[in-house]
């Protein structure tokens, strides 16, 4: 073989590029983090790292899935450091069995807390977990790119498409902010990013043609070509029940991902080839797959909570912040102030004290919130179209600078795959209208929703461009 044809026969090779993707992204986002001032220290002091490790403490010692913020010995980081931790040190004690919080990150921290302990060691493994899930879900998406290219483009424009995912990963400083805090994001991207792979799998596989012996019978051809079809067939259905498994997995490490059941099973259903009842199976696979493995969970929320509520309580209380006028006049953007006021009206008015305990008074806000949020929505049917549209503008900002390079990049991606009729273009494409379309209906906290989608985008930005390369070179051919 010559020097050219073993360059092409590596570059048609993902995982070979996955590799070398994991190689230097790993030590890259490793190094990043060491510098940042936040490795090896406790959560940031505003947003939701300091829950998330309230509960990974009562887990390492045996507590089970609780939020107790009065506890002397969880307390005693955050005393020391009082200047930072005092507005929460000063607050109102908590001690509730929660439902509002996903298990699977708590139980990541819970278990590296159980190895290493809660020391400055310990902090700085969470952010160590976080860097590792970056570095990895950016050499997936290098694999993605590397696939999508293989059959299409010569091995330069790979190189160009990988090279050119991997540099708009490491250069995101979105996504480098997520390691300085205990947040879902990186491990949301991660195992989105690893249902991308599945679906690339599942999609690109091409059932050769069988082999037919020269002695054979014309009547064995018939027989030949079932196995080859049964086969075909069976990989289909492991395949779509390994998707249900990781959104099942995406949801247990983040609870809106529920919301995605109908969209992904939509998706099966209309990529997978096959006839009709092939598909309806898959579609079924997937979303009954994905409710088996978030099944405990549920079932323990509605034995926790003595109601009907597997989901828990978060989601109808952080709708109030996303139904209020105060959203409204930010954009569409999610405000805390709306659910501290209800909280506050609900304790001045008595509702609270018929509650045993406070996961009772948790369930009593829910419906509070739930109500308050229908009243809303009926009195502002006009602004809602206007406050949807406020939602997908800051769902997809910035618009500027290399944000917009590499998202005019992976539009052009997009239709590329449009062109060449590609199925994956129904998950490249559907994945992220369906997370617009829950922006748009729900809420954005500027644009952390699209975060999980990155590895997708990034990989449609260097497809776009190692097309629009190759489409350059063939209207203007060097001499």
């Amino acid at each position: 073989m010559t020097r050219r044809g073993m360059l092409d026969s590596f570059a048609r090779k993902p995982r070979l590029w996955f590799c070398l993707g994991l190689i230097w992204l790993l030590p890259f986002h490793l190094l990043l983090v060491s510098q940042n001032e936040w490795f090896g220290e406790l959560p940031k002091p505003v947003g939701d790292g300091l829950d998330y490790e309230n509960l990974a403490f009562h887990l390492w010692q045996g507590e089970g899935f609780v939020f107790d913020s009065s506890d002397v010995q969880w307390r005693a980081p955050y005393v020391a450091k009082a200047e930072l931790y005092q507005l929460h040190l000063d607050a109102p004690p908590r001690t509730l069995a929660v439902t509002g919080r996903p298990p699977l990150f708590p139980l990541l921290i819970a278990g590296l807390y159980k190895f290493i302990g809660r020391d400055a060691m310990g902090l700085a493994a969470v952010h160590m977990l976080l860097a590792a899930c970056l570095a990895i879900s950016g050499a997936l998406a290098g694999w993605v790119t590397a696939r999508l290219l293989s059959h299409t483009v010569s091995m330069p424009l790979v190189m160009v498409g990988v090279l050119s995912t991997w540099g708009i990963h490491a250069t995101n400083r979105t996504l480098r902010t997520y390691t300085e805090d205990f947040l879902t994001e990186p491990l949301a991207l991660l195992l989105t990013e690893l249902l991308v792979v599945a679906v690339v799998g599942l999609l690109a596989q091409q059932p050769s043609p069988p082999v037919v012996p020269a002695r054979c019978t014309t009547n064995s051809v018939p027989n030949a070509t079932t196995d080859q079809g049964v086969l075909s067939a069976w990989k289909c259905v492991g395949r779509s029940a390994l998707l249900g498994i990781l959104l099942g997995t995406m949801i247990l490490a983040r609870s809106l991902f529920v919301l995605w059941i109908p969209g992904v099973a939509f998706l099966v259903y209309c990529s997978v080839p096959g006839a009709r009842r092939r598909r309806l199976v898959c579609a079924a696979l997937a979303a009954c797959f994905a409710c088996l493995v978030c099944g405990p969970w549920w079932i323990r929320n509605m034995l926790v909570l003595h109601a009907p509520m597997p989901l828990g309580t978060q989601g109808a209380i952080t709708l109030v912040g996303g139904y209020c006028d105060a959203s409204l006049e930010a954009g569409g953007d999610w405000q805390f102030a709306p659910e501290l006021q209800l909280r506050t009206a609900l304790a001045a008015d008595g509702s609270l004290d018929s509650a045993a305990n406070e996961t009772q008074r948790e369930v009593i806000v829910a419906r509070a919130a739930r109500r308050q949020v229908h009243e809303w929505i009926g009195n502002h049917t006009a602004e809602l179209p206007a406050l949807a549209w406020a939602r997908i503008a800051t769902h997809w900002n910035p618009y500027s600078g290399p944000s917009l390079a590499w998202k005019l990049a992976a539009l052009a991606g997009g239709c590329c795959l449009l062109l060449r009729r590609d199925r994956l273009a129904w998950w490249f494409l559907g994945l992220p209208m369906l997370s617009t379309l829950l922006a748009a209906s729900l809420y954005t906290t500027g644009g952390r929703f699209l975060v999980p989608l990155y590895g997708l985008l990034f990989s449609l930005a260097g497809y776009g461009l190692s097309c629009g390369i190759s489409h350059c070179l063939g209207k203007f051919p060097r001499r």
